[in-house]
């Protein structure tokens, strides 16, 4: 409340703002009633720096799928981390704007930045990163030699426990030392050359974003055909 003492009884107060980002682009926020951040050289509130964001979005990237590109590779992704933060979007100003922002009356928290800016440039559905990991789990993972398998699994699991960062290009050496204690190990066990096992280190994380989920799958009528000895069928037409 700002008094001293306190009159309010402790309890922080938050209003929820819509933020008009185009014809058909809405953001729902929700802050603090007097909280505001640093942006240069003024404090600006989270409508004004999720606005002085989107506005300048297009610079970054100039379609979802550059986007994507950009963040699927620990090196691009890194340069398009320090483009932001030298535009004055370092990434705890970004990490507020995902901690502000709702979708549908949920939370981004459990998602990355990448869903943060992909949601705000294009309206795209954020999918949390255990989704993320179960779908490439099942479609890419499981896929691959068991030794691999258990390999990528291991980094999944840092992924979805603590983010993006885990993903870091400098991290695999770290992964391998956890995981075979000394990359001649990793490459006797992995069958692979160093060359090959970081691109496929590389590869888990080009599928980790490739991942889509429709806003709303579509609906197929069925009806139960008794000439079908009780299949149910989809309507036709």
């Amino acid at each position: 409340c700002g008094q001293l003492p306190c009159v309010c009884g402790g309890t922080t107060k938050y209003k929820k703002i819509v933020v008009k980002l185009g014809d058909a682009h809405k953001l729902e926020l929700e802050t603090e009633w007097t909280e505001k951040f640093q942006f240069g050289d003024r404090l600006v509130s989270a409508k004004e720096l999720v606005e002085i964001l989107f506005g300048q979005l297009p610079t970054f990237f100039n379609s979802s799928d550059d986007l994507r590109t950009q963040w699927e590779n620990p090196k691009t992704r890194q340069s398009l981390l320090d483009q932001l933060e030298r535009e004055g979007f370092a990434e705890d100003k970004l990490e507020m704007i995902r901690r502000v922002v709702k979708v549908d009356g949920h939370d981004l928290l459990k998602c990355d930045l990448y869903d943060v800016l992909e949601y705000l440039a294009y309206s795209t559905t954020p999918i949390e990163r255990a989704k993320r990991v179960e779908i490439v789990k099942k479609d890419y993972v499981l896929k691959q030699k068991l030794q691999n398998q258990q390999f990528l699994l291991f980094i999944l699991d840092y992924y979805e426990r603590n983010g993006f960062k885990e993903l870091a290009g400098e991290n695999l050496k770290t992964f391998i030392q956890l995981k075979f204690h000394s990359m001649p190990d990793a490459m006797k066990y992995l069958g692979m050359k160093p060359a090959e096992i970081r691109q496929a280190y590389y590869d888990l994380q080009h599928e980790i974003y490739s991942v889509k989920i429709d806003k709303q799958a579509p609906v197929v009528p069925y009806t139960f055909d008794l000439e079908s000895k009780g299949r149910m069928v989809a309507d036709e037409g």
